[in-house]
């Protein structure tokens, strides 16, 4: 859903968005009702950080919920909740903290530096290496999402949140006809309702791979089980779970985007 925001105080001209780019922080503000400020205190109640409470405002016991977090993460604990703070928490949750307003992308910088053959490369280079499924992203544990796995093989370029890598961070999209239509390297997505806008998976389009004897539409994509993967991937294994190269569904995929950074004819 998108950020609400009540009030006028100092909170309400900041977004997640912006303290991601180091341009902004939450602070003290009960003038203020914030969505966002809702999610981070629910999220340090969780981690036993407790906010007496997630009513979106920013008042004293999220300030000393929040000193408390910076000073067992080594952050200077002042209570001003910014980039590192931010960083810090979304590096133990494994996801963002607003996954569905997540823009991530380093200012408006635009170019597209990689090649499609490159980014396939980098694709391949999280499959059969140890990775598995896991929510959000966790390099110690090796463990990543569908929508992390692109973001990592763009080189941390665009957003991590199907729906925001969607929404910003494509030079063309549009709803697939056929996959027929689609051309290697284009992001290819899912939704989870009647709503467009809504995206529930992600991948990456592969072209016809040989899958078990039979040439399939094939996906890179992390997902919690697959089936039908191609026979150098796990040796055929069914159900592994993972970054792999695994059929498209008829039907499954809906919608198609070239990424803005990635190179195309």
């Amino acid at each position: 859903m998108a950020v609400e925001i009540t009030g006028s105080g100092y909170n309400s001209k900041v977004k997640l968005y912006n303290i991601h780019q180091g341009n902004g922080y939450f602070r003290k503000d009960t003038s203020t009702t914030h969505s966002q400020v809702k999610l981070l205190q629910s999220a340090l109640t969780d981690l036993g950080y407790d906010t007496q409470g997630a009513d979106g405002k920013y008042g004293n016991n999220t300030l000393a919920a929040v000193k408390k977090f910076q000073e067992a993460n080594n952050l200077t604990a002042d209570g001003l909740f910014g980039k590192n703070s931010l960083t810090a928490l979304e590096s133990i949750l494994g996801t963002h903290l607003d996954p569905e307003n997540c823009e991530t992308a380093s200012g408006s910088v635009t170019t597209a530096n990689l090649t499609v053959t490159e980014y396939i490369q980098n694709l391949e280079s999280y499959c059969n290496s140890g990775w598995k499924y896991g929510s959000g992203y966790n390099a110690s544990k090796k463990l990543i999402d569908c929508a992390w796995y692109p973001y990592k093989a763009r080189s941390d370029q665009g957003a991590h949140g199907c729906t925001t890598e969607y929404n910003g961070y494509l030079s063309e999209k549009g709803k697939i006809s056929s996959y027929d239509d689609l051309k290697v390297g284009m992001e290819v997505f899912q939704q989870s309702s009647d709503d467009s806008t809504k995206k529930s998976h992600m991948g990456v389009y592969a072209g016809k791979v040989l899958l078990r004897g039979e040439l399939k539409h094939a996906v890179y994509q992390s997902c919690s089980s697959h089936s039908n993967i191609a026979t150098k991937y796990n040796d055929g294994v069914a159900n592994d779970s993972g970054p792999n190269l695994t059929e498209m569904k008829a039907g499954r995929w809906k919608y198609w985007g070239w990424s803005k950074y990635v190179k195309h004819d």
